[in-house]
């Protein structure tokens, strides 16, 4: 599949805005440090046969839940569909400005992704 890594321990280099560090704890558990020191849990649930790439991202009380889907495009290329929930209590403004992060993170990781392809 030439869609990439999900594993969490790639996040630091894909997701700048909101990862600086990820350390496994377990088999189902990640530990992971933000650019600002704070601290979260991500829980993935993977199945790479099918494309699977969800977490949960746990912090401070709250769990923001991502779901990704990949699709092979041919033997070269993929398409991603990313879907992310508002977690109660987070305010109109940060909620923009977490879009605007992962809208970049996205860019970015794409730009990793076909980097390796063409490899």
């Amino acid at each position: 599949m030439p869609c990439g890594s999900a594993s969490p321990s790639s996040f630091p280099e894909m997701y700048l805005a909101w990862t600086a560090d990820v350390q496994q704890i377990d088999d189902a558990t990640y530990r992971g440090t933000g650019p600002d020191g704070d601290e979260f849990v991500i829980r993935p649930s993977l199945n790479r046969e099918f494309g699977v790439a969800d977490f949960d991202v746990e912090a401070d009380g709250t769990v923001e839940r991502s779901r990704s889907r990949l699709f092979d495009v041919g033997d070269t290329a993929c398409e991603l569909v990313h879907l992310a929930t508002r977690w109660e209590g987070i305010d109109d403004e940060s909620w923009e400005r977490h879009k605007r992060g992962t809208d970049a993170d996205l860019e970015r990781m794409k730009r990793l992704v076909e980097s390796e392809s063409s490899n």
